[in-house]
């Protein structure tokens, strides 16, 4: 409630994204980044006013298709940050700390889940992604998604691979 826009990441080849109520009805349409997340106005959207009402969000490719519907539901409160360490060309991992709640965690690259990874205790995350190619380019964009109990996304994170710091 009070989120000025409901964000997340789309698949390649999307042109529009769309919010629609449980019925499928056409909302409004959002804004796709060249980066692959996109934004769609929620401030003073009716529909997103009250806990626990469900809405869909759907992607649009150029031909008109649309996407499977992705549900979810309006909280409260949003969960804490999800954080991505630096990471560099050729590191084995990728790091992090979730949201409390977070029980399994993936790297996205294009809107497709790549890997998964290992969530501790404390809140600490790591993906192994050694052998990745898209991973062995500076500059490739990657999404972290941290998921709850019930497999729905909590919090998405965008990064980019860094170059390798330079050694004297």
């Amino acid at each position: 409630i009070d989120q000025t826009y409901l964000t997340g990441i789309v698949e390649k080849g999307a042109t529009k994204i769309g919010l629609y109520d449980k019925d499928s009805k056409l909302i409004r349409y959002g804004q796709i980044n060249p980066d692959g997340t996109f934004k769609i106005y929620a401030k003073g959207t009716p529909l997103l006013q009250t806990v626990g009402t469900s809405f869909i969000v759907k992607a649009i490719d150029e031909k008109g298709n649309a996407s499977i519907a992705a549900q979810g539901n309006v909280v409260a409160t949003l969960p804490g940050a999800l954080s991505i360490t630096n990471y560099q060309v050729g590191a084995a991992y990728i790091r992090g700390n979730a949201p409390l709640g977070t029980t399994s965690i993936a790297i996205l690259i294009d809107g497709k889940s790549i890997r998964t990874g290992s969530i501790a205790q404390n809140g600490s995350y790591s993906i192994y992604v050694n052998g990745v190619e898209d991973l062995k380019q500076a500059g490739t964009t990657f999404h972290i998604v941290a998921y709850d109990a019930n497999k729905q996304p909590m919090r998405i994170s965008t990064s980019e691979v860094r170059a390798l710091a330079a050694t004297k």
